[in-house]
């Protein structure tokens, strides 16, 4: 039903809680068994009203504590890698060896998401806001090489120990 005031039968339902049912709405419901939000119908009480946005000060501390030490310990990991890859894209190519982008982090803060740079720099671009494709003519000889190893993502381990980003959750979007 899309609308459901003065339809529902609150009689019901109540008998129901009063027996210890849980009862729980049709559109919860599938969301849990679905794990999918169906964006169509949603309403915006429904994002203020709902528990999803729960979050124990103690979970959060934990996964802070989880993401620090995880980061911390690949980065000392990838310490050779990261030595490396900036002679061997300084050497491959001119420009900055790091690509800074802009990005949206936890509560709507903007900031730069860091990786090795994989493709030719031009000075003169202010912005190429284009999609990289899968044989981009801008990729170099190393930018090919870390892509296919995800090498160009280590840096992203520094964001993630300052507490920009964090190891589970959504990639942090782009202000555009």
């Amino acid at each position: 039903m899309s609308e459901r005031r003065g339809t529902l039968p609150i009689e019901q339902l109540l008998a129901f809680k009063m027996k210890g049912i849980r009862v729980e709405d049709g559109v919860s419901f599938y969301e849990k068994i679905s794990g999918v939000i169906p964006v169509a119908g949603l309403n915006p009480s429904a994002l203020i009203f709902s528990e999803g946005f729960n979050r124990l000060r103690f979970t959060m501390f934990c996964k802070r504590v989880v993401d620090v030490a995880v980061s911390f310990v690949s980065l000392i990991i990838a310490l050779p890698v990261l030595m490396l890859l900036p002679i061997a894209i300084r050497l491959d190519s001119q420009g900055p060896v790091l690509y800074r982008h802009d990005r949206i982090g936890q509560h709507g803060k903007i900031f730069q998401l860091l990786k090795f740079r994989s493709m030719r720099w031009e000075p003169d671009v202010q912005t190429d806001a284009r999609w990289a494709l899968e044989n981009d003519s801008r990729l170099t000889r190393v930018g090919k090489f870390i892509r296919n190893f995800r090498l160009d993502e280590l840096p992203q381990l520094w964001n993630v120990l300052k507490g920009y980003m964090s190891f589970v959750g959504p990639r942090p979007d782009v202000p555009e």
